[in-house]
Order: structure tokens, then C-alpha cells, then sequence
């Protein structure tokens, strides 16, 4: 009986965490690259993009590097769309936080 309220205590306070994570709140940014308005907010800092149907597309067939150049303060939550585009090379999408980068 003591297991099944401890299981019970337990699934509660996973649900409010979950309830308290997906309740951030309106975004603060969202981003499309739909015009060229986008490189105000980026820099290409390596690499090479084509941006077209609102998305940053990699054609380097190395490493590339998009930089935000607004600063985050405080708590943040990133959500993003991607997919690999037909005839695209396999690859990696990461997202680093780094507080000395030079943004500009």
C-alpha cells in the first residue's frame, strides 16, 4: 500500500514539473529566414548558407556557423524545426551558449 501512495507522490510531482516547463510562456523571438531582414539578427560567422522557403540551409560541405547576435539573459528555452533536405549530407544541429563570443 505505502509503494502505490509513493508511486502516486512521485507521478504528481512529475506532472507539475512537466506543467512547469511547458508553460514558459509567449516566445521572445521567433526566426524565419523569409527575407533578408535576417542577417541584421545573424552573423555567418563560418561557412556557407543559401536561405530560401524561410530556412538557413548549410551548402558547406564542412562546418558552419550561424551566430545570434542579441544577448540572453536568464532563463532560456530554444525550440527549432530542422530536417535533412533531399541529396543533403548527413550532419549535426547544435546550439552553444557562449558568453564571450564576439556577436558583431
Amino acid at each position: 500500500m505505502a509503494s502505490t501512495v509513493d508511486l502516486a507522490l512521485l507521478g504528481a510531482l512529475y506532472g507539475e514539473k512537466i506543467k512547469e516547463i511547458a508553460t514558459w510562456g509567449q516566445p521572445v523571438m521567433t526566426e524565419g529566414f523569409d527575407d533578408a531582414a535576417w542577417s541584421t539578427r545573424w552573423k555567418d560567422h563560418y561557412g556557407s548558407f543559401e536561405f530560401r522557403d524561410g530556412r538557413a540551409v548549410s551548402t558547406s560541405p564542412k562546418d558552419s556557423l550561424l551566430i545570434y547576435r542579441q544577448r540572453f539573459e536568464g532563463d532560456c528555452a530554444v525550440e527549432l524545426d530542422a530536417e535533412i533536405l533531399d541529396g543533403s549530407h548527413l550532419g549535426d544541429l547544435s546550439i552553444f551558449w557562449a558568453r564571450d563570443l564576439d556577436r558583431h
